[in-house]
């Protein structure tokens, strides 16, 4: 099952629908019937940047830049520590995902973690920045970062 048939499937499941069958004709639509008599076909609309030459989803940048960003935050959790920080991804378009500005990253961090505690926003480039906000309480003796994501408003309209 696809991820947007999940939520769609929560979605119909929060509704109060109880029979709800998945792809009951195959792998062809409909993608749900509800009560035998209701179908359901779950599609994805997308929207695009136009760049330079050509149009490109919005979630291209989200899927390579967020994982891998998150992924070098996790690098950061076996380092001692008596604070929590939040960590506020906010990037807008352009921006090119490569290794250097993943090596930016963790130069940031490392320099970050001297102050680590206070709310700092360090401008990666022009396009990227990371915010920390220190949090109430510690989740425990280890490194903790809680992650949130922010895009520019032209990205949520």
């Amino acid at each position: 099952m696809k991820r947007e048939e999940k939520i769609a499937q929560t979605y119909l499941k929060h509704l109060g629908y109880q029979d709800i069958v998945y792809e009951p004709n195959g792998n062809i639509p409909p993608d749900f019937l509800l009560n035998g008599k209701i179908a359901i076909e779950v599609r994805r609309l997308n929207q695009h940047y136009k760049s330079e030459s050509r149009l490109e989803p919005l979630e291209s940048l989200d899927f390579k830049l967020i994982p891998k960003i998150y992924s070098i935050l996790k690098e950061y959790q076996h380092k001692q520590a008596s604070k929590t920080v939040a960590v506020c991804i906010d990037f807008e378009r352009p921006l090119k995902v490569s290794n250097v500005l993943f090596k930016m990253v963790r130069n940031t961090l490392d320099k970050y973690l001297s102050e680590f505690g206070q709310r700092k926003t360090i401008h990666i480039n022009k396009n990227l920045a990371l915010t920390f906000f220190p949090l109430d309480g510690n989740l425990g003796p280890r490194l903790s970062l809680l992650v949130l994501v922010m895009a520019t408003l032209e990205d949520l309209l």
